[in-house]
């Protein structure tokens, strides 16, 4: 399939992605990767029916013990490093190879919160920071890039970051939800999925944002706001997501999607095992190897 100038691709490695951090015109180079990046690991029962990135086993259990199959969750914290190259290609071999069927992305939203902008002026060490906005451009720009794999072959993928987080306005994002009329985005509270601070277990609102293709979300409470309607915690208020409450902050902590989260998208996912899925149709003599990487 010829890829559109509107498409999600990694640039080559003599292209750049412009970075619209502190009202200056940044650039950086994203990992470099094969261009050749085919399956390369043998598995006995594919396609899978989930596979989580940027993440530990966190859904993958739940959706297991609803009797779905599972691939590797891929994240730091399970050996795969996503801002190298070989981590990415890793990554991309195993999805080649396991074709889930529902993808979970769920990359680092810390450079892109909301509190960062608001202590923007007060940074010490500006270029620390933009290296570390860099690297969450990175990992950013990576998950947009499987997330539009994912649809180009007809299988679901379910993107979050906090609504407020400023990954929604980069262009490339925008290119992609709007040029894919499948895809979907909802706004939800955590608190009505149980998340809580991890001592006094105040709810914590933390407003997210799903970006997906996956049907069902909405009946699960991904589409639910916390009001005085649908509150389910009443007449406990809710605690703001910063600050410490034992050895972790509170942000840190948030970033674990709570049980109740991991088993709704268990039932949405698990809802979803054996239907079918219209492919996106490749163009003749085309395949899904146009897909842009960038050279080594």
């Amino acid at each position: 399939m010829a890829m559109s100038d509107d498409a999600v691709s990694l640039p080559s490695s003599e292209s750049t992605v412009d970075l619209p951090s502190d009202g200056e015109n940044q650039q950086i180079q994203p990992a470099a990767l094969a261009a050749d990046v085919r399956p390369r690991h043998n598995h006995g029962n594919v396609p899978v029916d989930f596979m989580e990135v940027f993440s530990p086993p966190r859904i993958a259990p739940h959706v297991e013990r609803r009797g779905g199959s599972t691939g590797p969750s891929i994240d730091i914290l399970t050996g795969y490093d996503l801002l190298t190259a070989s981590g990415q290609r890793s990554c991309l071999e195993i999805i080649y190879t396991l074709l889930p069927a529902v993808l979970m992305l769920s990359p680092p939203c810390t450079v892109f919160s909301q509190l960062q902008r608001t202590n923007e002026g007060r940074r010490r060490d500006r270029a620390a920071w933009q290296e570390a906005y860099n690297n969450g451009l990175k990992l950013w720009m990576f998950a947009l890039y499987l997330f539009e794999i994912q649809v180009r072959a007809g299988r679901r993928a379910v993107l979050e970051h906090p609504t407020q987080a400023s990954s929604w306005s980069l262009p490339a994002t925008r290119r992609l939800l709007q040029n894919n009329a499948a895809v979907n985005v909802y706004i939800f509270d955590q608190c009505l999925l149980g998340l809580r601070t991890i001592v006094q277990g105040d709810p914590i609102r933390k407003r997210t944002k799903f970006m997906s293709n996956l049907p069902g979300l909405p009946a699960q409470g991904f589409n639910t706001i916390c009001t005085a309607e649908t509150c389910n915690h009443i007449p406990r208020d809710h605690m703001w997501c910063q600050g410490k409450e034992g050895s972790m902050s509170r942000a840190r902590a948030a970033q674990i999607y709570p049980p109740e989260f991991c088993e709704a998208m268990a039932r949405a996912v698990t809802a979803h095992i054996g239907q079918p899925v219209a492919a996106i149709m490749p163009a003749q003599n085309d395949d899904e190897s146009d897909i842009e990487l960038p050279s080594d």
